[in-house]
């Protein structure tokens, strides 16, 4: 509408000065008309003034409007000075309304998601890459014991490595740590996600203690590891018992040691057979106690950048003639070639290799069976699954299969998942399980790097 009233007054300002310009030229064609030709020739120049004066004013009067816009100021009041004015301090009001209609939504909207965030009970904590921090909520300033943090670094008073593992994690990483907080220990879950806002990286860290949730784990942990235990030695204990009871009423008379005369052969056989008992479950103890050594002693990793194709090639490799005794076929899916990992190769392969054993178990009954092992990547990381199509683990023992020593098989040792979760463990990984009858997946999940 501005622009229609703008554009009408120019019109009708260039067709009078049209209209005065032939009029002037008109009137040098006749003598008589001197003063009219004056008159004429004064009238065109006014209106060229006056269009001249009416364009600059009206650009000057847009200038201030826009320069108030840029700066949201008060603009002059125009009244009294023509329609545009008025209409265009009508719109510049329009105009400011909406802005602070939106500048109070934006600002509740921030106040509503900063009050969900601070009543949410999980730590938030972001910062841009230079540690400043963006974001920080009550549950997070509770947790770390702190009243405000304007950059990560600071948080090394409370934990000298933890400024380095928040800056160093990669998005899709978790991490546990153990800290000190006013005199007591928290185990602090983190996990690191990253946003771009504005073409700018912001890191976010979700921060939550789980010091709780570790003591009853590790409670129900000790209490099924002691149970196994116990179970296991008790198991070559009682025997032994038992034979060194016998043994000793073979060689003793009313707590008087036998003469050799009272001995015969055969009192000496069963007595050697004994022994040969006792030294069998001795043996069975002391493996499994090394077994219990080699689970809590497994080597730092060398961490190097393995080709999975190759690495799954070996793996073939070695387990080939077992799986062709067995007639069970080996299937191999890459979601694509020259798919790299970093990690330790023996270690990843002693994994793999315990799984194909599991999975040759679980076939022991089945019709065409058949091993999977798929290689792969998500959002969060490297994905390896081994899949089988036997018989599939009960649900009911499906929770305890990780414990040490825990098997459903006689000549199983009990350490295999264990030992596997283990490794995973020092990869910052993951080991789980799906299973169902007819199918069973072990997934390994590495972290991304």
């Amino acid at each position: 509408m501005i622009l229609k009233h703008y554009l009408i007054r120019v019109i009708i300002l260039v067709i009078l000065i049209a209209l005065a310009g032939l009029l002037m030229v008109w009137s040098f064609t006749r003598d008589s008309l001197v003063m009219a030709r004056f008159t004429f020739i004064m009238i065109w120049l006014l209106l060229i003034a006056w269009l001249i004066y009416y364009v600059t004013k009206t650009n000057r009067t847009l200038k201030v409007f826009m320069e108030s816009l840029r700066y949201l100021d008060a603009v002059r009041t125009q009244k009294g000075k023509g329609r545009l004015f008025e209409e265009l301090d009508r719109l510049y009001n329009e105009v400011i309304g909406i802005i602070h209609k939106v500048e109070v939504e934006k600002e509740m909207d921030r106040q509503y998601f900063k009050s969900i965030i601070d009543h949410t009970g999980t730590g938030i904590l972001s910062f841009d890459d230079t540690g400043n921090i963006q974001t920080i909520n009550a549950a997070c300033k509770k947790l770390l014991g702190i009243r405000s943090l304007d950059n990560i670094r600071s948080l090394s008073a409370i934990a000298s490595q933890l400024p380095e593992i928040l800056t160093e994690m990669k998005p899709g990483n978790q991490k546990l740590l153990r800290i000190t907080v006013n005199n007591e220990i928290v185990g602090l879950w983190l996990k690191m996600t990253e946003i771009r806002v504005r073409n700018k990286r912001i890191r976010l860290a979700a921060v939550q203690n789980i010091q709780h949730e570790l003591e009853e784990e590790e409670l129900d942990a000790w209490q099924k590891l002691i149970r196994v235990l116990t179970h296991e030695i008790m198991n070559s204990v009682t025997p032994v018992n038992s034979l060194t009871h016998t043994m000793i009423r073979m060689f003793e008379h009313q707590g008087k040691p036998k003469s050799i005369c009272d001995l015969d052969d055969a009192t000496l056989k069963n007595a050697l057979e004994g022994l040969h008992s006792i030294e069998k479950r001795s043996h069975g103890l002391i493996g499994f106690v090394q077994s219990y050594r080699s689970l809590t002693r497994i080597r730092k990793p060398v961490f190097n950048r393995l080709d999975i194709g190759d690495l799954l090639m070996r793996l073939a490799s070695l387990v080939k003639h077992e799986l062709q005794s067995r007639r069970i076929r080996l299937v191999i899916n890459m979601e694509r070639d020259n798919l790299q990992l970093n990690a330790d190769e023996k270690l990843v392969e002693q994994v793999l290799i315990n799984l194909v054993n599991n999975a040759v178990y679980a076939l022991r009954n089945t019709d065409d069976p058949t091993i999977q092992i798929a290689a792969r990547t998500d959002q969060d990381g490297f994905l390896l699954e081994v899949m089988d199509n036997g018989e599939g683990i009960p649900s009911e023992i499906v929770s305890s299969i990780f414990i040490p020593f825990y098997t459903t098989r006689e000549e199983g040792s009990g350490i295999g998942l264990s030992l596997s979760r283990q490794i995973m463990r020092v990869h910052g990984g993951s080991i789980s399980v799906r299973s169902k009858p007819g199918e069973t997946t072990f997934l390994l999940r590495f972290p991304v790097g």
